[in-house]
């Protein structure tokens, strides 16, 4: 019987954060998280040596602020350790109460599906696997997203954690158990807190001159974020947090001051009549 294991080291390695995508990503996107802080730490992840795991989170999608029909898009994971290349998997399922029904060895039919290459180069970045067809889903759905390490191929493989969640990330495996998902605290194992977020796309309908007509620079942005709106009418403009949380946004000829926001990924929305605009920046 495999067992199952926690990544620890004895001693510290320089851990830069990198990303690494399939495809260039798209300027109008909703990354969805319930890891609170998005910096990987290089130790703590939870894994069935050599293979043969799944990693779960739960996304019911108007708790996480979705008002509006979404594209499933893409899986973000980082990568804690692996010591081979090899194919992994995204899975996305529509889902209720989850984890309760949720058979691993007879898996209901996926939404969407994709995979992707990750290796000993990865170590320390952020992957983005892209789903193969995005799939549009009700802003009731309730989304739960797999990352799978589908065999035993004798590769380890740890996925990353970050050091603060709002929900707990769950963990599957045939060899080692447990053989149903279950979650990271039932496991005895609350500080692995798996980051698997959930990237959507909520301007399905947008034409591309009006996306064109909003950009938002330099991104990143250290303490002014600057607003093109090009021949675009509007009527309001908010700011949100990677959890969702409306914050304080002060507008002024074109700017917003974000000198005062902590290190970390924002959102913009821009509600231009029939159309909410979203871009994503980055506050360094």
């Amino acid at each position: 019987m495999k067992t199952i294991t926690l990544l620890h080291v004895t001693f510290l390695i320089a851990f830069f954060l990198g990303i690494r995508s399939q495809a260039q990503t798209p300027e109008l996107e909703i990354v969805l998280s319930q890891n609170i802080s998005q910096v990987l730490l290089p130790i703590g992840g939870l894994s069935c040596a050599g293979g043969d795991n799944q990693w779960y989170r739960e996304y019911i999608l108007d708790e996480e602020g979705i008002s509006s029909p979404v594209a499933l898009m893409s899986v973000e994971f980082g990568v804690q350790a692996i010591d081979a290349t090899t194919e992994l998997q995204v899975f996305a399922y529509d889902f209720e109460e989850f984890p309760d029904g949720f058979d691993i060895s007879n898996p209901p039919t996926p939404l969407a599906s994709g995979t992707v290459t990750v290796g000993p180069s990865d170590i320390g970045s952020y992957i983005r696997a892209n789903f193969d067809t995005p799939v549009v889903v009700s802003q009731n759905a309730t989304v739960v997203v797999s990352l799978v390490q589908p065999t035993v191929d004798g590769v380890n493989f740890f996925l990353g954690i970050t050091e603060s969640e709002t929900k707990p990330s769950f963990i599957s495996s045939a060899q080692c158990g447990p053989s149903m998902p279950q979650s990271m605290v039932d496991q005895g194992f609350p500080d692995s807190r798996h980051l698997l977020n959930l990237v959507v796309d909520n301007e399905l309908s947008v034409a591309e001159q009006t996306i064109e007509n909003f950009t938002v620079y330099p991104n990143p942005a250290k303490n002014i974020l600057n607003l093109s709106l090009t021949s675009l009418t509007f009527e309001d403009i908010a700011l949100y947090d990677i959890m969702g949380k409306k914050l304080n946004c002060n507008y002024s000829d074109s700017t917003i001051d974000v000198s005062n926001l902590s290190e970390g990924t924002y959102f913009l929305k821009i509600n231009a009549g029939n159309t909410v605009l979203t871009r994503r920046f980055v506050k360094e």
